[in-house]
């Protein structure tokens, strides 16, 4: 018999099969009861004969799509991805296991690649078209498993490197992005925790969820550190990770933000006592105060565009995007001179950073004449519109 058994006590046995060195676990192992040593060496033997079925089936798999996928993955979860990112590759996995998952890595073809994404196109039942943009991301996943594959020496030659790639149609974001003259109209309109989000996401160009994540510990002097983002997946907490950059990064704030940011932290503290707290030093810039009246509560990244949506409604305006502040964030900045190499390192670009940091150089002067130029543009702001005293609550809300 393969393997090894003993009697661990008196009618308990012990069987056990090596692996291999690489294999996890090295060992089989399984302890059972048995009345004497030849109705326990039949066990043993069902037993590791079970083992083998399931080594055997455990590698056939291992060398399909849906084996690579699982080893994969598991990387994947290694290098601690953002919950968005995990949140949005699961539907595109499924697909990938679903039409390719049986097939062995070593059989995909370049052929294989090209019929499966050309087959995204066919609407299946109950689910929206997948538009051009999204099949060319299902490639990109695709790729990266395949990439990674020939990285591990299952494949001579990565099949997916050679694919049709999607062609894509270039959105001109012009025609989303408010002008100067809407951004002020919706400043006007804007409630005090959204025009304060709007304003900051002008004179930054920071995006939603790293707005969503600015602490009032961030401001040092004239200077705004960006150090971290929130991110919010359903079904899951709300989760504190780095920039998408993944780096900090500090910029100068125009001087118009500062009368700004004073009326916010006093209308805060003014919202703090009627509610029955205290703000806290340091908190979020943009507090969520009715669940929190001390002020560590920040909002949800889904807050500013459903804020931003009931805004464009109020005003009577369509089809502009929140992230269209980051466009003119930049496009007003380059009408006014500032290099690329300064508009990259204020926006957190990745795609532009490597050019940034190792060809051109923005430095603290760069980042002060941007600052001014913002202010020259925005620098002038409505008055924030008059609200209705409301009653403050007799009871404060419960503190997540």
């Amino acid at each position: 018999m393969r393997g090894s058994l003993e009697e661990r006590r008196p009618g308990v046995w012990r069987v056990r099969l090596y692996r291999g060195k690489n294999a996890r676990p090295p060992y089989h192992s399984h302890t059972f009861e048995a009345k004497g040593k030849r109705a326990a060496a039949k066990i043993a033997g069902d037993t590791i004969t079970q083992w083998d079925k399931d080594d055997a089936a455990a590698k056939d798999r291992a060398e399909t799509i849906n084996g690579l996928l699982d080893d994969w993955l598991e990387q994947q979860s290694a290098d601690n991805p953002s919950p968005n990112t995990v949140y949005r590759q699961a539907s595109i996995v499924k697909r990938i296991r679903d039409d390719l998952g049986h097939k062995r890595v070593v059989d995909v073809t370049t052929k294989d690649v090209d019929t499966w994404v050309a087959g995204l196109r066919k609407k299946r039942k109950g689910k929206k078209d997948l538009s051009d943009a999204t099949r060319a991301h299902y490639l990109r996943v695709l790729r990266a498993v395949l990439k990674q594959a020939w990285r591990w020496d299952m494949i001579d030659v990565d099949p997916a490197a050679r694919a049709r790639p999607v062609k894509v149609e270039q959105t001109d974001m012009s025609e989303s992005m408010p002008t100067v003259e809407a951004w002020r109209v919706l400043i006007g309109q804007a409630s005090r925790n959204v025009r304060t989000a709007l304003m900051l996401a002008t004179a930054t160009g920071c995006r939603r969820s790293e707005l969503v994540g600015l602490r009032w510990s961030d401001i040092e002097g004239d200077e705004l550190k960006v150090q971290r983002s929130l991110a919010k997946v359903p079904g899951q907490q709300l989760v504190v990770k780095s920039t998408k950059a993944h780096k900090v990064r500090r910029m100068t704030l125009p001087p118009f933000v500062f009368p700004e940011l004073e009326a916010h932290r006093a209308w805060q503290e003014e919202q703090a006592a009627k509610l029955g707290g205290e703000l806290a030093d340091g908190g979020p810039i943009l507090a969520h105060l009715l669940v929190d009246p001390t002020g560590r509560t920040p909002y949800k990244p889904d807050w500013l565009s459903q804020g931003w949506e009931r805004l464009l409604k109020k005003v009577g305006m369509k089809g502009l995007h929140l992230h269209g502040l980051r466009h003119l964030h930049a496009s007003e900045l380059a009408k006014l001179g500032i290099s690329i190499a300064a508009i990259s390192e204020r926006q957190g670009h990745s795609a532009v950073s490597t050019t940034t940091d190792y060809y051109l150089h923005g430095d603290v002067a760069t980042d002060r004449a941007a600052a001014a130029a913002l202010d020259s543009v925005f620098g002038v702001l409505p008055s924030a519109e008059p609200k209705r005293r409301k009653r403050a609550p007799t009871t404060s809300p419960t503190v997540r």
